[in-house]
C-alpha cells in the first residue's frame, strides 16, 4: 500500500533528474510530486507521510519560515537541499525544523541514507503502534448541526472498525452530546481537563463512559465547559494519554477560536467545517484557517441545504476555493429526534438517506488508515 509522498521543490533540472534516478533504488512504494517553487499549498493532504525536499536559494528566509510552520505536523519530514553548505545555512535549516541537510546536487549514498532512515524510523516503526487520528468538527456558528453530525459519524466509525473511538465535547454553549446520547458521567470534559495530572491520567482514561455496548466512548458534559479556562499543559497531557487508548478521537469544538481551541485544531489530523448556505461566513472562515496555517487540513461540508440552494453553494465554493467535501440535505430526521430518543439516527431509522451519507463519511475515515 502506498503511504509515502515524496515532494520535490527544486527548479534545478540536474538535481531533479538524479533524485528521480536514486529513488528507483528504494524498496518502498511512494508517490512523487515535482514542483519548481516551494509552496505549502502544493503539499498533499492525503494521510500519507510526506518526505519533503526543498532546494533553498540565496534568499532563503521565507522558505525557512515556511518549513518552521509546517514541520510541527508529524507527517511532514523536511530535507533542505542547498549548494551553500556553510555551517550557517546548515544550522538555520535544522533550527527551522528540517530533519536533514544535504548538498545540491545530492550524492547518491547520502540521499539514500536519508530516505531509508526516514522510512525505517518514521514508517516501519509506527506500523505496530496505535496510530491515533484526531478529527475536529467545527462550524462558524451554533445550530448548523455539527454535534449531530459528529455523534452519528463517530458511532459509525466505532461500529465499522470495532476500535475504541472517543468523543470529546468541547462545546461551551450547550451539552448537546449528553442529551443526545443520554450520557451523564462524573468523568466529563470539565472534570478531566480540570483535574488531570500524570498520576491520574490513566485512571481517567479507564473511567470515560462507554456508549451502550459499542466501542464508542463519550467525554461529554454534565455542565458547560469553558475552554477559556482550560490549561494548555492539561490539554496536551490529555491528548498524549488518550492516544494510548483510543484509535480515533473526535472533538466537538465551539465556534469561538480561543487559544485552547486553536491548539485543538493544530493538534488535529483532519478538520471538518460544517457550513450552512449563508454566503457571509465563507470568506471569514477561510481567512481564519489560512491565517492559522490550517487550510490544508480542512474539509468543508454544506449541511441542511435545499434544492433551491444549489447556486448559492457554487458561490460558497468559489469563495472557499475548494469544493464541498459533502453536501447534506435538509432532513426531517434532525438532532431533536436523537435528543428525544437518546440514540443515534441509525439506531432510530437505518434506512434513510442521511444515514447513508454518515456511513460514507465514516468509511472515508476508515479508509485513510
Amino acid at each position: 500500500m502506498e503511504n509515502i509522498n515524496i515532494i520535490l521543490f527544486d527548479n534545478d533540472e540536474l538535481t531533479r533528474t538524479v533524485i528521480e534516478s536514486y529513488l528507483k533504488e528504494t524498496t518502498f512504494v511512494y508517490k512523487l510530486y515535482k514542483y519548481d517553487k516551494f509552496d505549502e499549498k502544493l503539499i498533499p493532504d492525503n494521510g500519507f507521510i510526506n518526505f519533503i525536499f526543498v532546494n533553498i536559494g540565496q534568499s532563503n528566509a521565507e522558505d525557512l519560515n515556511t518549513i518552521s510552520k509546517l514541520s510541527s505536523k508529524q507527517e511532514n519530514l523536511f530535507v533542505v537541499i542547498s549548494n551553500d553548505t556553510s555551517t550557517d545555512i546548515h544550522v538555520k535549516s535544522l533550527r527551522a525544523g528540517a530533519k536533514e541537510f544535504i548538498s545540491s546536487p545530492p550524492v547518491k549514498s547520502e540521499f539514500l541514507k536519508v530516505v531509508n532512515s526516514f522510512y525505517n524510523k518514521e514508517v516501519q516503526n509506527k506500523a505496530g503502534e496505535n496510530m491515533t487520528k484526531v478529527y475536529t468538527i467545527i462550524s462558524p456558528e451554533s445550530g448548523i448541526g455539527k454535534t449531530f453530525f459528529l455523534v452519528n459519524v463517530a458511532k459509525e466509525v466505532a461500529d465499522v472498525t470495532k476500535e475504541k473511538v472517543l468523543i470529546v465535547d468541547f462545546n461551551n454553549n450547550i451539552n448537546d452530546i449528553s442529551i443526545m446520547l443520554d450520557i451523564n458521567s462524573k468523568y466529563n470534559t470539565s472534570f478531566i481537563l480540570g483535574n488531570i495530572t500524570e498520576s491520574t491520567a490513566q485512571s481517567y482514561m479507564e473511567n470515560i463512559q462507554k456508549y451502550k455496548n459499542s466501542s464508542l466512548y463519550i467525554m461529554a458534559n454534565g455542565m458547560y465547559t469553558n475552554s477559556v479556562h482550560i490549561q494548555e499543559n492539561k490539554l496536551k497531557l490529555f491528548l498524549s494519554e488518550a492516544k494510548k487508548t483510543y484509535k480515533y478521537i473526535f472533538f466537538d469544538l465551539d465556534p469561538e477560536l480561543t487559544p485552547i481551541n486553536e491548539l485543538v485544531l493544530k493538534s488535529s489530523d483532519y478538520i471538518y467545517c460544517l457550513l450552512d448556505t449563508k454566503l457571509n461566513y465563507a470568506e471569514k472562515i477561510k481567512n481564519e484557517f489560512l491565517s492559522n496555517n490550517l487550510y490544508g487540513k480542512v474539509k468543508f461540508i454544506i449541511n441542511k441545504y435545499r434544492q433551491r440552494d444549489i447556486d448559492r453553494i457554487k458561490e460558497i465554493e468559489t469563495v472557499l476555493e475548494k469544493q464541498a467535501y459533502k453536501k447534506i440535505p435538509q432532513s426531517a430526521m434532525s438532532a431533536s429526534v436523537s435528543m428525544q430518543n437518546g440514540k443515534t439516527l441509525k439506531e432510530i431509522n437505518p434506512d434513510i438517506d442521511i444515514v447513508k451519507i454518515f456511513e460514507s463519511i465514516a468509511q472515508d475515515i476508515v479508509n485513510k488508515d
